[in-house]
């Protein structure tokens, strides 16, 4: 049997090789095992380069753990189940790691976060890959969820739902609008219109506080009254909830009854 080639010679050669070319890199090299001075490095390099093309990021020994028990987080089994062949599902389980960073709070976490999505921007299309990271740490996140929820019922199917997500993903930025308190409900109203004449299929309106509440309600009740949204078909649906200091809440999504 081949002598297995030097590992340190061995993480020199793949270090910069995708993971399948790496991988046929250390079998070509005659390794059949990690045991031995230096080999647990190679295998380390191998399992960190899976990572990076699964995450699109290196997570470190706690973070990969932190990742493997989100498997069981209530927001990815949902999503999981409503496209589980979707691209970036394990990209949105990153999202979901970043949203645990970003509640800790600490210079610590933040730094982490920052690191996070340098690492993200500059891959390939690092644009849209960091949008669908930073989406589960927006308060879109679980609205999308409940609309993709309304269309399975509606017996779309998995190829659509994951059309819808992708878009949905795509655009959620400029399709949503956090009310704050100096907003007023003509802002309000003129948003639901710009994304009217826009043509777009699905919008937000969000806010929190009681006044933030009463004002979006009656924006919304304004809003959808009017001939030119019904005739648009566009329908109003509410989901209010409380934060963690009982602040009432308030997310209203709009969308047409064809989407």
């Amino acid at each position: 049997m081949a002598t297995p080639i030097d590992p340190e010679q061995l993480l020199t050669h793949i270090r910069g090789l995708p993971l399948k070319e790496a991988l046929a890199a250390v079998i070509g090299g005659g390794v059949t095992s990690f045991v031995g001075k230096g080999y647990d490095k190679v295998k380390q390099a191998l399992v960190d380069k899976y990572n990076a093309e699964r995450y699109y990021f290196v997570p470190n020994k706690n973070e990969a753990d932190r990742l493997k028990s989100l498997e069981t987080n209530v927001d990815y089994v949902q999503l999981k189940g409503l496209v589980p062949n979707y691209k970036y599902i394990d990209l949105v389980r990153a999202g979901l790691l970043l949203r645990g960073y970003m509640n800790g709070g600490s210079d610590v976490d933040k730094e982490r976060v920052r690191q996070i999505k340098e690492n993200i921007i500059r891959r390939p299309n690092g644009r849209k890959l960091l949008k669908i990271m930073n989406f589960p740490t927006t308060p879109f996140f679980n609205i999308v969820l409940s609309h993709l929820f309304d269309l399975k019922a509606k017996n779309y199917s998995i190829d659509h739902i994951e059309e819808i997500l992708d878009e949905m993903v795509s655009n959620w930025e400029s399709a949503s609008f956090f009310v704050r308190t100096e907003d007023d409900i003509a802002s309000i109203t003129d948003f639901c219109h710009r994304k009217l004449d826009e043509g777009a299929d699905a919008f937000f309106v969000l806010g929190m506080g009681p006044g933030l509440v009463r004002k979006i309600e009656t924006a919304a009740r304004a809003f959808t009254d009017l001939k030119r949204s019904q005739a648009a078909g566009i329908e109003k649906r509410e989901v209010r909830s409380s934060s963690e200091e009982g602040i009432p809440r308030i997310e209203v999504t709009f969308y047409r009854r064809a989407f």
